[in-house]
């Protein structure tokens, strides 16, 4: 290597070396590469150093392929007014003199911060892409036998961290993405989109796993303050209609729990707990007792109260108010009377005053089937101001062949001593359309709990807007005494 051109008056290895293969050494004879640098480099003594002019627009090296008009370049820039101070990694393309594209693909700052597809990074890592099934923004593959991809999150000189670990394969108890904490598994979040909290196999949609305590519950919903309370909805992707489960806690100490359906005409709470007055309503948000359903009440089972659930024959009776109800055999409560008593049981064939009139009801068209508490029925030494639940149903004989339509209402009603006055009535009606076959069966019913003072009575009353006779069964008119 005698003939090699050398150039420097120092020893030889502080010099340059040429080579006669085209090789450039640097502080060095034995280059491996086409050009090497061999310097202990400094701050203020770089192994190598380029220098753009003061006017110029940043240092900058391209890397090309002879030939080719693509190329990749590394650009410094000093932080004049055109730009911050950074070196950014980009592609160029040209044709011919003209420069058809020139990208920066990644940008590092002075500050520190790294920025990929944006060249001012506002975080230490800013990645702009618009990613793809195919293209994701961020990367991260395991070795084959890998544990699975992890991304740590601790802060410098502690041990304990977070992770975000992806286990793609292996198990299905460690399959999915898991969010952890030192050495434990907080979230699990599997392939099937199934969440578990506290469970690597949630068996729904989410599942929660924890031993609770009113200090720390499974779940916890915060409102803001100010707000109204906490709600929760349950609905179906689409449909405007579902139900909301909403607490009510105000700093002024109103307490409730609603249970609120909605649809398009608004919404309406069907349960509302009151928990100020510790009570409970059904169809109505204003409870007034311990339970107050707005509505009928159906009970299939035995009905207990603190007395038990009574004995055959029994029922309850009321001993005052605030006081519990009581069970009783109404037998025992009055010798002379029997408990259950009928007052009529004879059929009747109604004529009509109606020539046609099927709009009002006339005083022509009412026929009484009959009275309970007069000399005739054996009642007359029924006392007064007592408390009766009386019951009637009659089937009537619906034939509308004349293709004529009509109403027909069962009245049972509270009159005066006068027989005149009604004091109360209970009532059903049907509306029978034209066209029914004659010998059609139609029942009617009605059932009234009423008080009867001194001289009222019992009036059963039936009407009908027939142009014709109407006839009328009486399955039952009948009552007990409370």
């Amino acid at each position: 290597m005698g003939d090699e051109p050398y150039i420097g008056g120092l020893p030889d290895y502080f010099g340059a070396h040429f080579r006669g293969d085209g090789r450039l050494g640097l502080g060095t004879k034995e280059m491996q590469g086409r050009m090497q640098i061999n310097h202990r480099s400094n701050p203020s003594s770089p192994s190598m150093q380029i220098l753009d002019s003061a006017n110029g627009s940043g240092s900058t090296i391209e890397f090309a392929r002879l030939g080719l008009d693509s190329l990749f370049t590394i650009k410094a820039f000093g932080g004049d007014q055109s730009a911050p101070s950074s070196l950014r990694f980009g592609v160029r393309k040209r044709s011919g003199s003209i420069i058809m594209l020139d990208q920066d693909l990644s940008t590092f700052m002075a500050n520190g911060n790294v920025g990929f597809g944006t060249s001012s990074p506002s975080a230490k890592l800013q990645v702009n892409h618009r990613s793809s099934k195919n293209i994701p923004t961020l990367a991260i593959l395991d070795s084959a036998g890998g544990a699975g991809s992890s991304i740590q999150f601790r802060r410098q000189g502690l041990d304990s961290a977070f992770s975000i670990t992806g286990v793609p394969d292996g198990n299905e108890s460690r399959r999915g993405l898991i969010l952890g904490w030192r050495d434990d598994s907080l979230l699990w979040l599997k392939p099937n989109g199934a969440l578990g909290l506290g469970t690597n196999m949630p068996m729904a949609r989410m599942q929660v796993n924890h031993r609770s305590n009113p200090g720390n519950p499974s779940l916890l919903l915060l409102d803001s303050a100010g707000g109204i309370g906490n709600m929760l909805s349950l609905r179906k992707e689409g449909v405007n209609r579902g139900f909301n489960i909403g607490a009510a806690i105000s700093e002024a100490g109103a307490n409730s729990l609603s249970f609120l359906r909605f649809d398009a005409s608004g919404t309406n709470a069907f349960m509302h707990y009151n928990a100020n007055t510790n009570r409970l309503g059904i169809n109505t948000i204003n409870p007034q007792n311990t339970l107050d359903v707005n509505g009928s009440l159906r009970i299939n089972g035995a009905l207990e109260t603190g007395a038990g659930t009574g004995q055959a024959g029994e029922v309850l009776t009321s001993q005052g108010p605030n006081l519990p109800p009581i069970w009783q055999n109404l037998n025992n409560k009055n010798p002379e009377l029997e408990r259950y008593f009928a007052f009529k049981t004879t059929a009747e064939s109604i004529p009509s005053g109606s020539t046609g009139a099927i709009i009002s009801l006339g005083a022509s068209e009412k026929f009484d089937i009959g009275s309970a508490f007069s000399p005739a029925t054996g009642f007359a030494s029924i006392p007064a101001d007592s408390t009766g639940n009386f019951n009637a149903r009659v089937t009537i004989n619906a034939g509308t062949m004349d293709n004529q339509p009509y109403l027909a209402k069962l009245s049972l009603e509270i009159v005066g001593a006068d027989d005149v006055t009604v004091v109360s009535t209970a009532d059903e009606s049907i509306f029978i359309p034209a066209g029914v076959p004659n010998g059609t069966p139609i029942t009617l019913s009605v059932s009234s709990l009423q008080k009867l003072a001194a001289g009222q009575k019992v009036r059963l009353r039936f009407t009908h807007t027939r142009p014709t006779s109407v006839t009328v069964r009486l399955d039952e008119y009948s009552g007990f005494i409370l």
